[in-house]
């Protein structure tokens, strides 16, 4: 597949990034024997924490709390998973966001002044553009304090993270189809943008099924739960929850 993009204005690079080429890249990973999936993923005793979520479900900013507290991270938005169990990073900087400071104040605290005002700056554009245009501040892992492991870590949990309507935060089981069925919702959700020209999708249905299968076999025996919380808590609130929850 031959692909040509036009790209104009300041923010076209990202969005070509993350609308087209990391979708496009996450293809030729199955080819290479990995799946790229867009989560994070933090180190914990020797072992990696997945993160799975939709856009806005707080990874980045858990990612960007773990490094402030001097952890390892292999990822805060794509991690490679591996043939296997292990989880590896994939090399891409940190995007963190206008509200890191009520979401993580020990990670905006950690950064320099220069990157904290553009941080407000970012913040002031999301407002006047009622969040049309909301792009990321993106840096070195390094910055915060923490770094990117070097190593593959096998994967002792995964934690899907929902917003729903519901009163209080709740955590239960989920089982590995289940699991599969998240990771593929994800995935999806990363290439509409791709999938939307005709015959695209179609054209990587056996890339697909070979995905499918991938996922199921790297997910068959790990320990994994849906952490559901309250769409009406504020994002600070959201976050402390869950880095209770991911043991931060």
């Amino acid at each position: 597949m031959r692909v040509a993009v036009d790209v104009r204005g300041p923010l076209g690079l990202a969005l070509v990034q993350s609308y087209i080429l990391e979708p496009l890249v996450s293809l030729a990973a199955v080819r290479a024997g990995y799946v790229l999936l867009p989560s994070a993923a933090i180190a914990r005793e020797g072992q990696a924490v997945l993160l799975i979520g939709r856009s806005g479900s707080g990874k980045s900013s858990l990612a960007a709390l773990a490094l402030a507290t001097g952890r390892q991270i292999l990822g805060d938005d794509q991690v490679l998973i591996m043939p296997g169990q292990d989880c590896g990073p994939f090399p891409r900087r940190l995007r963190l966001y206008p509200d890191l400071a009520q979401t993580a104040p020990a990670a905006f605290a950690a950064l320099r002044p220069s990157a904290r005002h553009t941080l407000a700056g970012l913040g002031q554009l999301r407002s006047l553009t009622r969040g049309f245009v909301a792009p990321p501040l993106r840096i070195s892992a390094s910055a915060l304090g923490g770094g990117v492991s070097p190593l593959c870590l096998p994967i002792g949990e995964v934690i899907v993270i929902q917003r729903a309507a519901v009163d209080a935060l709740s955590s239960e089981p989920l089982g590995q189809r289940e699991l599969a069925a998240e990771a593929a919702d994800v995935l999806l959700r990363q290439r509409s943008a791709i999938f939307s020209v005709a015959g695209v999708k179609a054209a990587f249905a056996s890339v697909l099924a070979d995905e499918g299968a991938f996922i199921a076999r790297a997910f068959a025996s790990v320990s994994a739960r849906r952490v559901v919380v309250p769409n009406s808590w504020p994002a600070e609130r959201a976050v402390g929850a869950l880095a209770h929850e991911v043991g931060l």
